[in-house]
């Protein structure tokens, strides 16, 4: 008789860290924010895309709604990577592997 030893290997992703955003330290219309690669974050009126090729977050092609760039004393607290910076108003963060322009998280 030949005892089973296989086992199963349960493995969580670490969690997203969420950016420190002050809400009241934005313009009304702001619904979305976002970090680039170089660390500059912006507020956007609609859902930004993901532009790979520029490491940034861009308004869609054709929206003509309201962004701007945050100055730096009112940029949130954000320990994470920028790719996972995408903030809604009232959803909160929105993982990037939850789009489907997203790599595999368990990528390097």
């Amino acid at each position: 008789m030949t005892q089973d030893t296989t086992s199963t290997l349960t493995v969580n992703p670490a969690p997203i860290p969420t950016p420190a955003i002050i809400w009241d330290n934005l313009p009304s219309w702001a619904n979305y924010v976002a970090m680039d690669s170089t660390g500059t974050w912006c507020c956007f009126e609609n859902e930004p895309e993901l532009e790979p090729e520029e490491d940034a977050w861009y308004r869609h092609i054709g929206d003509r709604t309201r962004w701007e760039i945050i100055p730096e004393h009112l940029a949130p607290a954000f320990e994470g990577d920028w790719l996972n910076s995408l903030t809604h108003r009232s959803l909160g963060t929105i993982p990037v592997y939850e789009h489907s322009y997203a790599t595999d998280p368990w990528e390097d």
